[in-house]
């Protein structure tokens, strides 16, 4: 009886604390999973890093696999223990992972990038280097609890750019759950062209930047040549003259269309408050309003020398026949 009672202990104890085989880690955002080779006991599992000590936060036995939250990052040996009894060991890199960038007007700006882990490989950072979308971002400072960075970033344009953070020359491999967005061009008022002639028009706002390009007219008239001033509130172009004639002319608001940025990047508004300015004797005006001026004088002044033609011959009529109409007679 005594050894079938210690044997079953043994047994037991056997089952119970049987050393766990890692397969597998993989890192998704702030967790850790883990995938172990099959175990019939799951109970007091434990991860244990740079003192500190998790436990599982989902546990699947039919997959295997163990998940947990990872609290600080890990940058070396962790170990899968089980009732105080280390069983498994194995060397990990936590990813950094970027939660948050502020925005940054198209001239620039100081933006806040916040995220955990930034510097979880525990050694002195000698150099940090950023760059957003192809913008860099000047004189980075990491915060001494890695929790976010600050740099100015240059003047510049787009939505949904990728960061790029290079710590001692290497390239983070990081998790994002955003991506970075200048704040988007903003009209608040444009002068009115030329409906014939075309001409120059200005348009004032905010957060302009190259590449720009301006739409204006229910036709999508491209405006040449767009310069956009040093501040970036303000946008000058060129509008060719138009094929429009005295019918054709579009009349009332017309919408503008300014695009800032380039191609899946681009932002844009548009306002209700352009408008063609009508000039019917404009160089580029149509015939008939061009012959008006040049017909209507030369009418004019035949007109009166007609008048003053009639009226001398009246005139002269009348005199003619109060002459004739006198008669002497002698008796």
């Amino acid at each position: 009886m005594i050894k079938i009672i210690i044997f079953l202990i043994l047994l037991l104890n056997f089952i119970y604390c049987q050393k766990i085989q890692i397969k597998s880690v993989e890192q998704e955002f702030e967790y850790l999973i883990i995938q172990v080779e099959e175990l019939e006991n799951y109970r007091n599992l434990t991860l244990q890093y740079s003192n500190t000590t998790l436990e599982p936060t989902v546990i699947n036995a039919k997959n295997n696999t163990l998940v947990f939250e990872i609290k600080q990052g890990i940058s070396g040996e962790f170990t899968i223990s089980q009732n105080q009894s280390i069983y498994s060991t194995k060397t990990f890199q936590t990813k950094p992972i970027i939660t948050k960038i502020s925005n940054s007007l198209t001239q620039g700006d100081q933006i806040i990038i916040v995220g955990k882990y930034l510097n979880n490989n525990q050694k002195r950072i000698q150099s940090l280097n950023i760059s957003i979308g192809g913008f860099d971002c000047l004189n980075p400072i990491l915060d001494t609890e890695s929790s976010w960075i600050k740099c100015n970033l240059m003047n510049g344009s787009g939505k949904d750019l990728i960061p790029s953070i290079r710590v001692n020359d290497i390239e983070l491999n990081y998790y994002s759950t955003q991506l970075f967005s200048y704040d988007p061009p903003t009209i608040v008022n444009c002068t009115s062209v030329d409906g014939f002639d075309g001409g120059e028009l200005t348009i004032t706002g905010h957060n302009f930047n190259d590449p720009v390009q301006v739409i204006v007219g229910q036709d999508e008239i491209e405006c040449k040549d767009p310069l956009v001033s040093q501040d970036f509130k303000s946008i000058k172009c060129t509008i060719n003259p138009t094929q429009y004639t005295q019918k054709t002319l579009p009349l009332g608001k017309q919408s503008v269309k300014v695009i800032v940025g380039a191609g899946n990047h681009a932002q844009q508004d548009s306002q209700r408050i352009f408008s063609f300015s009508y000039n019917p004797y404009g160089p580029s005006h149509s015939k008939d309003v061009k012959l008006i001026p040049i017909l209507v004088i030369p009418t004019f002044v035949a007109f009166l020398g007609i008048v003053l033609l009639v009226v001398v011959i009246v005139k002269r009529t009348s005199v003619s026949g109060n002459k004739t109409s006198t008669v002497k007679i002698d008796y």
